[in-house]
């Protein structure tokens, strides 16, 4: 159940008529905050709460539409607001009155149809399983009468669909339950009823994988090295351990019995579940070898179960379609039963089953090999929660990435020599870019693999995952089996939501995020490059942040280099590489830095002239998304505020990289690329203009060291080419600044007073001033006013540019004028005279 409210709605959605009278003041003032923030209005403003449960109270008879109605108000309140969840499941009235409407035989309880109050009971269950998952506490509170109404309810056969899911509902409450190791005296009775739904002759049950799921928890809280809250507990874990280890074993015959040629079986997953959890709690001593025939079973299946199960999982991460409800089952089921598979490869070390680990790593190493990343339009950190479809996408999320962290975990270490491995690096850093909230104990386990991850980028994030403790012990318990070896297991977990339980949640569900370092998002690893995290901790030195800062480059050039990181944007990578800039000058003059960023930046410009991308307009848009105005963006109301917003984090960052270039990043060659990376025709005007005004008395020195000592010309030809090529149309103020250039740089003949050479060239006759512009460049340098008709001369000419106009370019820039009529050109004083001369020049030679 969602609420969803539109937020485009106009004003006068508000209005109910035209007067002005204090009730529709008032009036108008609720529908509006209702609009804003209609789960804290009902609760606050319209005190719905006290509403329901006085209408509950009532002695007459209440429309059974209503009981089911009140739950679903109350589901949406509680899984939106946690204090709303703990009014209601504390509330002394209000579920009591609700599960005697629901539940009671009591002849004082109003009869009802069995149709509508088996509705009604599941809207009830929907509204416990909410309230479970948020709290722990929650379940203590209602653990004592859980089994009196939810046991009966199962031992009755479901004759309609409504009684099926009520039944499902039930095994999930008992499942949650048993996930925080609460209600474990109800589980004998459930393994009762799971008998008749499971074993030989009744698989075919429709809620068989459910009994499993249940039992699965139930499993998990087995372990004989759990630290129990109390002795009777402890009673009640040996007793079940007694009489769920058949059980178990039956399943597990049960899996070598069956066979689906269809892919992955209905019950195989579930039952993998089982099984799993079983071993990783109790283990097996005798029965280990039953353990390995069912691996083996799966993994040199003729039926290629497996391939399936990959086939499915990757073919779900990596295109970007839904399917119909069929395929998303079965990428669960596969989901399902691959994590289990791997989970138990990991839990033992004999040499049959190191053999099978290792048959099913060469399979797995297989499949990614061929798998690039996450398919970034449809999975994308950014545009996940505004799509339409978020919420089936964070489920797909839910199932995927469990489990393609374990396909992860369980590979082997890469080496220089291991290129299949290596090909998996692209899909772990995308897979590290979707971690979301409550995802930090996958973050710490890729993060500690051996991959090809730098080492001390991995130990900066673990450091950084590691602030907020409370919520990486929560995720650990949470999602992976950490609570063994905390001794702690299923009862030390406190909540099943994403969040730990100290983060505070107001009434609109908005969570207070201070020390969440997830989500790090799609373009995560080239964030360090720009990332006041690397720099901000306490004994952090120049040295060690040089030391990631260099790694992380030469991490990033070797994944440019195959072309890993493709499903990232050159423009958003450009940027992210371009903040190096405004690192602390003793990181930017560390020369490990300086010359990898400055490769770096070389392969990327190589890339975006093959990929031939709007690559301007993806910089200004991550520069906008990474500063901290990217708020203002997203409320903002129309396309002009946005833009902007744009240009004022633009012109910011343009701002504080100029000021650092004038201070010290003059002396830089790298920093001087990036600033004439600025100078593209493609960016706004105002950045050229800017640049320009800023560095006007130090123009000179973007030209690199290793430019003014070629004499051949051939590296700053290769850095003018790609800019001067752009059909960019030039403003006219772009090209009165180019003006001012040659005025005043005009014996230099660097990069500045050849690309202003060019482009005033190039765009001669453009703006109404143009005639103007050219009469002052005449006025200071006529030499150059020369050079700017020739080189207009060649673009005319060279039409199709390339290599030889841009050497032309450089040749006529930088060389004398020998020639006679050109000399006698120099000494005509009327200014019209020597238009005509050199334009009947031009149209002879």
């Amino acid at each position: 159940i969602t609420i969803e409210i539109s937020t485009t709605a106009s004003q006068n959605v508000y209005k109910l008529d035209d007067s002005t009278s204090a009730d529709n003041v008032d009036a108008t003032n609720d529908a509006r905050l209702f609009f804003d923030n209609p789960v804290k209005t009902l609760l606050s403003r319209m005190t719905i709460l006290p509403c329901l449960n006085r209408i509950l109270l009532q002695k007459q008879q209440l429309p059974e539409e209503y009981i089911f109605r009140t739950c679903e108000m109350l589901e949406i309140l509680c899984r939106h607001s946690g204090g709303a969840a703990s009014v209601v499941v504390y509330h002394e009235t209000m579920i009591p009155c609700l599960v005697r409407y629901c539940f009671s035989t009591d002849d004082n309880v109003p009869s009802s149809t069995a149709t509508t109050r088996t509705r009604a009971q599941s809207c009830l269950l929907t509204l416990f399983a909410t309230l479970f998952r948020i709290s722990r506490r929650h379940v203590q509170q209602w653990q004592d009468s859980l089994g009196d109404w939810l046991l009966p309810l199962l031992g009755v056969p479901a004759r309609t669909e409504t009684e099926m899911e009520c039944q499902r509902l039930a095994l999930t409450l008992f499942r949650i339950s048993w996930r925080y190791g609460l209600g474990l005296e109800y589980g004998e009775s459930v393994l009762a009823l799971a008998v008749s739904h499971t074993v030989a002759a009744a698989t075919k049950q429709r809620l068989a994988n459910d009994y499993y799921l249940a039992l699965t928890a139930l499993s998990s809280c087995l372990s004989p090295i759990t630290r129990v809250p109390s002795p009777e507990v402890g009673e009640v874990v040996s007793r079940l351990r007694d009489i769920l280890t058949p059980y178990v074993i039956r399943v597990a015959a049960q899996i070598l019995e069956s066979s689906d040629d269809s892919g992955v079986g209905e019950s195989l997953a579930p039952q993998m579940a089982l099984l799993t959890s079983f071993v990783l709690a109790v283990g097996f001593s005798k029965e280990e070898e039953i353990v390995t025939r069912v691996i083996e079973s799966i993994i040199r299946n003729d039926l290629n179960i497996l391939n399936h199960a990959l086939t499915s999982v990757l073919s779900a991460a990596t295109n970007d379609s839904c399917g119909s409800e069929t395929k998303t089952t079965n990428e669960v089921s596969s989901a399902l039963l691959l994590k289990n598979l791997i989970l138990l490869l990991q839990s033992n070390d004999s040499d049959d089953m190191k053999a099978l680990k290792t048959e099913f790593c060469d399979i797995v190493r297989a499949f990614i090999a061929t798998t690039t990343c996450w398919n970034k339009d449809y999975y994308s950190s950014r545009t996940v929660t505004k799509s339409n479809s978020a919420t089936r996408i964070h489920c797909r999320l839910s199932y995927l990435i469990p489990t393609i962290v374990h396909l992860m975990a369980i590979l082997p270490s890469p080496s220089s020599n291991n290129s299949a491995t290596t090909s998996t690096t692209p899909f772990l850093l995308s897979t590290l870019g979707l971690l979301r909230q409550g995802d930090e104990g996958y973050a710490i386990l890729l993060f500690s693999l051996p991959t090809a991850i730098p080492q001390e980028l991995a130990k900066m994030f673990i450091r950084e995952l590691s602030r907020n403790k409370a919520q990486l012990v929560h995720s650990c318990l949470l999602h992976l089996d950490a609570g063994l070896a905390m001794k702690k297991g299923p009862f030390g977990l406190q909540s099943l939501t994403q969040t730990a339980k100290t983060t505070k949640r107001g009434l609109g569900g908005a969570t207070e995020e201070e020390g969440l370092a997830l989500p790090v998002g799609d373009e995560w690893i080239y964030n360090v490059l720009s990332s006041t995290d690397v720099v901000s901790n306490k004994g952090k030195t120049a040295t060690s942040t040089a030391t990631i800062i260099s790694a992380t480059l030469d991490f990033l050039q070797e994944a440019e280099i195959d072309d890993g990181l493709s499903y990232l944007t050159t423009g958003a990578k450009l940027y992210h590489l371009s903040n190096v800039c405004l690192f602390p000058e003793e990181v930017l003059r560390d020369e490990k830095v300086s010359h990898s960023a400055s490769c770096l930046l070389g392969t990327l410009l190589v890339s975006q002239k093959n990929k031939n991308q709007d690559w301007v307009t993806d910089f200004i848009s991550a520069c906008h998304f990474h500063s901290s105005q990217k708020t203002i963006l997203s409320t903002a109301d129309d396309d002009e505020n946005k833009v902007k917003n744009a240009t004022a984090v633009l012109k910011g960052f343009i701002d504080d990289l100029l000021e650092c270039f004038v201070q010290y990043g003059g002396q830089y060659p790298f920093f001087s690329e990036i600033v004439r990376l600025l100078l593209h025709p493609s960016f706004p005007s105002f950045v050229i203009l800017e640049i320009s005004h800023q560095l006007k008395n130090v123009i000179g020195v973007l030209t690199l060291p290793a430019e003014e000592e070629d004499e051949t010309g051939q590296i700053i030809q290769l850095s003018l080419g790609w800019v001067l090529v752009e059909e960019a149309v030039l403003p006219a103020d772009v090209l009165d600044v180019h003006a001012q250039i040659l005025k005043t740089d005009g014996e230099t003949k660097g990069y500045a007073f050849l690309l202003a050479l060019g482009r005033l060239g190039k765009d001669l006759t453009r703006g109404e001033g143009w005639k103007m512009r050219l009469k002052d460049v005449w006025d200071v340098n006529r030499e150059v006013w020369i050079k700017v008709m020739l080189v207009n001369k060649i673009w005319r000419k060279e039409k199709d540019g390339g290599e030889k106009l841009v050497h032309l370019l450089w040749k006529v820039g930088v060389g004398n004028l020998k020639d006679a009529v050109l000399e006698g050109i120099l000494e005509f004083e009327d200014y019209d005279c020597v238009w005509e001369k050199i334009m009947n020049y031009l149209e002879e030679e």
